[in-house]
């Protein structure tokens, strides 16, 4: 906490702890000068996650706020050169505060993201963007999918028409993690497809492909094929696929 108080008085942040001592938040002590929105979006997402927890526990993790780029790469190095970078996320939050759904809905994947990083360290990176826009849509009203803070309602819309327009368009868990072409995530699709899963298979498929790493015979989106058709059922896939047409 200290170092951290070091670097916040040098660059003009503030060090917030939340009141569970979980998190630490770095911000921008012009633009943010009160933490007690941002402690509500921070306890909410963690108690959203405490059911994907693993048994770690090494103390608060770390979010930074950047206001810059500059300001980013100064925290990465001296946190790396200090060995405490592994449970640090940091992100640019350039955004206006006018556009408070979209400033909340960052900090809220970001601790979505960091906490499954940590606990659930194989789980693949178009589920951990999934749960993550999920969460952040469930604590803040908003999910950043591709750039834009936006509500589940338009996610499940907008993918509904893609299907609906190409009816070659099926569910592809290389595709939608990015395996299959430039490795950029579809995450719209990611987030429609965890938001048709219940608390309870979540729950079940989380820790498992989380906890999993890729043996040398099965691909990665294989076993999340193969969890999904083991715990939703031999229908899965084409029942995602219909939800997925039908937006819901």
């Amino acid at each position: 906490m200290e170092t951290w108080r070091q670097f916040a008085e040098r660059r003009g942040y503030r060090v917030d702890l939340d009141e569970t001592q979980r998190v630490i938040v770095i911000s921008d002590s012009d633009r943010f000068e009160s933490f007690a929105s941002s402690e509500r979006i921070v306890d909410r997402a963690l108690d959203r996650m405490e059911e994907f927890e693993n048994t770690v526990d090494a103390g608060p993790l770390v979010v930074l706020r950047a206001r810059s780029a500059d300001d980013a790469a100064v925290a990465l190095q001296g946190a790396t050169a200090l060995g405490v970078n592994q449970r640090l996320e940091i992100f640019e939050e350039t955004g206006s505060l006018k556009d408070v759904r979209a400033v909340n809905a960052r900090l809220a994947e970001t601790v979505v993201r960091t906490h499954l990083h940590e606990h659930q360290p194989f789980l693949s990176d178009w589920m951990v963007d999934g749960i993550s826009s999920l969460v952040a849509a469930e604590v803040t009203g908003r999910a950043m999918v591709d750039g834009k803070a936006v509500s589940l309602r338009s996610v499940l819309s907008q993918v509904s028409r893609a299907h609906k327009h190409d009816l070659d368009l099926t569910i592809n868990l290389m595709e939608i993690g990015g395996q299959a072409g430039d490795g950029t995530i579809m995450e719209a699709e990611a987030m429609a497809v965890i938001s048709f899963l219940d608390d309870d298979i979540l729950s079940t498929i989380v820790p498992e492909l989380g906890q999993r790493g890729v043996s040398g015979q099965t691909a990665k989106f294989r076993q999340e094929e193969e969890a999904l058709l083991s715990h939703v059922g031999k229908t899965a896939l084409q029942d995602l696929q219909d939800s997925l047409e039908r937006g819901k």
